[in-house]
């Protein structure tokens, strides 16, 4: 691998959410050496770094156009089974090295990289927890710290390792290994939670790149920029990712365990989708929607029923779009269609809200939109127009 980076003082902050404190380039990923690779850093008080924020593009060059695909970029996290490496590891440890130690130690970090075994107890990988350790006791930074940081483990997870690479005579004593070290940066105020910020409704922005996509169901704090490449036939190509946080104060880190628990294929789908097509029916319900709230009244009932319209008027099955807003399974594990949602619509003409003689029916349903044809378009404050009559 390749490496650049830009790391800035403690003052210095980046636009980019999840990159306040530099952002470190790569070229040459095994299993991606078509994509050029950003990994954006913040620092801790202690003056490690951490990874919270990754892009991952194609080359600009057409000639060498690479689709980025959710499943190669899962391929980055699975242990390859000839070299026993987890590319996804070795990128985010030669990211922290070369953000806390430079681009000398990274360089060698990178050149002598092993995996360590299950069970441990390799002299190999302890020459490398040796060589970190070492070289953050001579940048007057906290060892155990360090070592922690780049392989993104706990304080208490190396302490083994710490151990193993004394026994094995890589490593002698140091006093300071187990010492409470003080603080030396002013840490980011992180004391925000995804709880703090209630439960918002997931949407799609469409830009000039692409589509931004927020608030994804199941991955609250994180947000998507999905950069499209545009052919001849008006079909769009994902030409790149960026997993960022969705705010300055979510406390969220990048990792391989992160990685895996994205929706990454649907992101990529809605990102494309509404690129070709502009905003999807879903996209535009959560929009007329808003935050999610946990209330259940008269104003729940309000907002079902005009999703329950705006379906009808898209040709849509209104149940499935009320299931896709409110992050409710359309059917149950046992193939039946959801009674909660049944429930809600049947509440909203109890309320007023919804008359009995505006109903799906099969016969509603949308025909196959030609390609390149715009969904609704959204008016005034970025919601869309329900003024016209809903179909029977």
């Amino acid at each position: 691998m390749e490496l650049t980076s830009t790391v800035i003082g403690a003052r210095g902050l980046l636009t980019g959410l999840g990159a306040e404190h530099g952002v470190v380039h790569v070229t040459g990923l095994p299993g991606a050496e078509a994509w050029n690779v950003t990994v954006g850093l913040r620092r801790s008080a202690h003056g490690t770094f951490w990874p919270a924020m990754l892009a991952l593009r194609s080359h600009p060059d057409p000639e060498r156009f690479t689709e980025v695909t959710s499943k190669a970029i899962r391929k980055l996290c699975v242990i390859d089974k000839q070299s026993g490496v987890r590319p996804f590891d070795r990128l985010l440890a030669v990211a922290v090295a070369t953000a806390t130690l430079g681009p000398a130690v990274a360089h060698r970090l990178n050149t002598e990289w092993v995996p360590r075994r299950r069970g441990g107890g390799e002299p190999a990988f302890s020459r490398l927890v040796a060589m970190i350790y070492a070289e953050a006791v001579a940048a007057d930074l906290p060892p155990r710290h360090v070592v922690a940081a780049v392989w993104s483990r706990s304080l208490e997870g190396v302490n083994d390792w710490i151990r193993d690479a004394r026994q094995h005579g890589a490593l002698g004593r140091d006093t300071r290994a187990f010492r409470p070290q003080r603080a030396k940066f002013v840490p980011l105020d992180l004391r925000e939670t995804v709880a703090d910020q209630g439960q918002p409704s997931a949407h799609v922005d469409t830009t000039s790149y692409g589509a931004w996509i927020t608030h994804v169901p199941g991955s609250p704090g994180w947000q998507f920029r999905v950069e499209l490449r545009w052919d001849k036939d008006r079909s769009a190509r994902c030409r790149g990712l960026v997993i960022e946080p969705a705010a300055h104060g979510f406390d969220l880190r990048i990792n391989a365990q992160t990685i895996a628990s994205l929706p990454l294929a649907e992101v990529i789908e809605d990102g494309r989708e509404a690129g070709q097509r502009g905003p999807t029916v879903i996209s535009v319900a959560r929009l007329i929607v808003g935050p999610l709230k946990r209330d259940r009244g008269r104003e729940h009932s309000r907002l079902v029923a005009k999703v329950y319209r705006f379906a009808l008027s898209q040709g849509v099955p209104p149940l499935q779009v009320i299931c896709a807003v409110w992050n409710r399974p359309y059917k149950n594990h046992q193939g039946l269609p959801d009674k909660t949602v049944s429930t809600w619509t049947r509440k909203a003409r109890e309320d007023g809200f919804l008359p009995e003689d505006v109903k799906w029916s099969p016969r509603l349903l949308r025909r196959p939109r030609p390609r390149g044809r715009p969904l609704p378009k959204l008016s005034g404050a970025g919601k869309p127009s329900l003024d016209a009559p809903a179909a029977d």
